[in-house]
């Protein structure tokens, strides 16, 4: 039997264990982007905040198209503006953002990144006078809905000119705006915002200690910036450089680039980074050989191949959505994103599934975001798994075991299913009406259309197939409907022509 004493304190050992408090770090950290040093969520985490979604538009200019993405403009500026948070296992959220810019005026609605930043719609926040924009971005940015500002009785800091509190109907949020002391007079800091939101089983008193105490230990750091260094001005280079600014921030988060890629991981040294550096140094040579092959009338230097790869699988779900939990690897258009995740055992073939993805991912750009027939989209993708690259660079197309053998053993009756096969919608490509046998057999087929369009249309008399595949790209340009593109490339001559030499390469 317990003692009423043991039971006491069992009481509350697990009274202290359900209400944890808000803890910060014991030493603080630099961060250069925001010019700013303090302590982080002794056990917070990054948590990114999601890109801005993209719109795609096809510009014909002096006879020539080319691609280009908007965005909604308060998106282009609510990214610009929060610059990072992190969230701990209890649930303890911080955030911090920097008010430089105020809100685009309402009039303003989808524009491209560069008429975001050179734009006349790009008001800069006065610290010194512009409170009621400084108001508007707070009221927009903060986590929870707040009230106008009020001085906290205890406003004059030694590492604070200005600080205001914005208070909230939810007593566990806390939200100030600061603007830090410069003992430096060439700089004149800016405003900033920083909120703690905790879940409703925090000690509310003893969360805005932690967080007023917080406050005292921020600290302005002197910009380290090379004022000669004029700032970018071109669309890719934007969107590098905002690519860049959104992990900043986070110590467990990497920005690699190279030409036309960037891949944005939270993998260690040891866990991952001989993949980043592969997949940094492969998407370039990966999209000229896309371009190649499936030649595009529009230009090519209107996006970058972006990769995000995520070392924990339920940071990858949460991110890609529940619908997507059974992939490796995808595609994600909506944010112009090819998203990975890299578990813990190795590789194990991402490299492979990311070339796949990342077929999609260019042929998304070349035919405007105008989705291709899946015979086509899924045949190229299929294909582009099964290489490697030899020691010279050049890309090499490796055979698909479990394919050829399907195709040769049933390559008649496939002949005479391929006129039906070239007109499915994804519905029935991917047999979510059928089984997984069937869709299966569709990727076997789709890789065997592909790669006799690449390895064995070359060496047919007259080569009839040469310019197929950029025939169909410019009808999908034209048509905006891959099956229309479909009947308008596969006219029924050829049609008879390429079942017939398809037939002709798999059987002998």
């Amino acid at each position: 039997m317990h003692s009423r004493t043991s039971i006491l304190f069992l009481a509350a050992a697990l009274a202290a264990t359900l209400d944890a408090s808000v803890r910060f770090a014991d030493e603080t950290s630099d961060f250069p982007d925001l010019d700013l040093s303090f302590p982080l969520l002794a056990e917070g985490e990054a948590f990114p905040y999601e890109p801005p979604r993209a719109r795609g538009f096809l510009v014909s200019e002096n006879g020539k198209s080319r691609f280009e993405d908007q965005y909604d403009a308060f998106e282009l500026w609510s990214a610009m503006t929060k610059r990072a948070r992190w969230r701990d296992a209890d649930g303890v959220e911080l955030s911090i953002a920097r008010l430089t810019v105020a809100v685009p005026e309402a009039s303003a609605s989808t524009m491209t990144r560069e008429e975001f930043y050179s734009g006349p719609g790009a008001r800069v926040i006065e610290p010194r006078r512009d409170a009621a924009l400084r108001d508007e971005a707070v009221y927009l940015v903060a986590p929870v809905a707040v009230g106008e500002p009020v001085r906290p009785r205890r406003a004059q800091r030694r590492n604070f000119t200005d600080l205001l509190f914005y208070p909230s109907t939810n007593d566990h949020a806390f939200v100030a705006a600061f603007r830090p002391r410069s003992d430096d007079r060439r700089y004149k800091p800016d405003w900033y915002l920083v909120s703690l939101v905790c879940p409703p089983s925090e000690n509310a008193d003893e969360a805005f200690e932690a967080f007023d105490a917080f406050l005292d230990e921020i600290d302005y750091l002197a910009p380290e910036r090379d004022a000669a260094e004029p700032p970018p001005t071109a669309e890719t280079e934007l969107l590098r450089r905002d690519l860049a600014r959104s992990v900043a921030n986070y110590r467990n988060w990497h920005f690699s680039t190279s030409k036309e890629a960037v891949v944005l991981d939270d993998l260690t040294a040891e866990g991952g980074g001989a993949f980043v550096a592969a997949l940094t140094n492969e998407l370039p040579l990966l999209q000229a050989a896309y371009a190649r092959m499936l030649p595009t009338a529009l230009s090519s230097d209107m996006h970058l191949a972006v990769a995000r790869v995520f070392a924990k699988r339920a940071d990858y779900v949460a991110y890609v959505g529940s619908d997507r939990r059974w992939s490796a690897a995808v595609w994600c258009p909506e944010r112009r994103e090819l998203v990975a995740f890299y578990p813990e055992s190795g590789d194990d073939g991402l490299l492979r599934t990311v070339r796949h993805e990342a077929l999609h991912q260019y042929l998304s750009y070349a035919a405007s975001m105008v989705t291709a027939a899946p015979w086509f989209n899924e045949g190229h993708a299929e294909l582009f798994e099964h290489t490697h690259f030899d020691q010279d660079g050049n890309i090499v197309f490796d055979q698909n075991p479990a394919a050829v053998k399907f195709v040769r053993v049933n390559a008649e009756p496939l002949a005479e299913y391929l006129p039906a096969f070239f007109m499915l919608d994804y519905n029935a490509f991917y047999a979510n009406d059928g089984t997984a046998e069937q869709r299966q057999a569709n990727y076997r087929i789709a890789w065997s259309v592909a790669y006799f369009l690449e390895v064995g249309a070359p060496n047919v008399r007259f080569r009839p197939f040469a310019s197929l595949r950029a025939d169909y790209l410019a009808h999908l340009l034209r048509t905006k409907d891959f099956a229309a593109a479909t009947r308008a490339t596969l006219t029924d001559d050829l049609m008879k022509k390429l079942i017939a030499e398809w037939l002709k390469f798999w059987t002998h």
